[in-house]
């Protein structure tokens, strides 16, 4: 059989940005269907062919074995990732309130037939993924926000209304935890797994 490898590494928009004009920012950031995977100019090759012969030489310093097994190598870089989907990075983003208020976050986006979800979704943390999911399985099922005015949801749909109604009363009346006490939580349930990991 075969098998495949994926090496990763941190890498700044900014060194990768600023090998394109201003033309080419603006055509890899352009909204609309998707075309094609962008061709960029001959500096952002030379850059790209850089980073796979360094990963490349890493890899087989350290699994020289592997050396003659190899039959494909593709790079990808953050502008690789904008081609796509629009973003230098989808490993996560950055917790700021223009985040929170950034209307392009959400499932669909210019690639017929891709749909994000997670916590980028919706907002940061495990909470944050399982909204994510719901709002990305509503969008792919034509949930309409006007469905939602009406109370008609996904939760509600497969029998589980009770549950969105018991989450909305302890928010009214204050008793549902806040985002500190959730931190405390995680942070004790992971000193707790780690307590049992080592075991103490």
């Amino acid at each position: 059989g075969k098998s495949t490898a994926i090496i990763f590494s941190e890498a700044k928009d900014e060194d990768f940005l600023n090998l394109l004009d201003d033309e080419d920012k603006a055509s890899t950031f352009a909204r609309g269907i998707y075309e094609g995977h962008h061709k960029h100019n001959a500096k952002y090759d030379e850059a790209k062919a850089l980073v796979k012969k360094k990963m490349m030489r890493s890899l087989i310093l350290n699994f020289p074995h592997l050396e003659p097994y190899i039959e494909c190598v593709e790079v990808g870089t953050p502008l690789t990732m904008a081609d796509y989907t629009m973003r230098t990075a989808t490993l996560g983003l950055r917790h700021t309130p223009q985040r929170m208020t950034d209307m392009e976050l959400r499932p669909d986006c210019k690639i017929p037939g891709l749909y994000f979800t997670g916590q980028d979704v919706a907002f940061a943390g495990w909470a944050g993924a399982m909204t994510g999911a719901m709002v990305t399985a509503q969008r792919l099922l034509g949930y309409t926000l006007l469905d939602f005015m009406q109370e008609r949801t996904l939760m509600r749909d497969l029998g589980a209304g009770h549950v969105e109604d018991m989450i909305q009363d302890r928010v009214k009346a204050g008793t549902a935890a806040t985002p500190l006490e959730v931190l405390v939580e995680i942070v004790e349930n992971a000193a707790r797994h780690l307590r049992k990991s080592i075991g103490q």
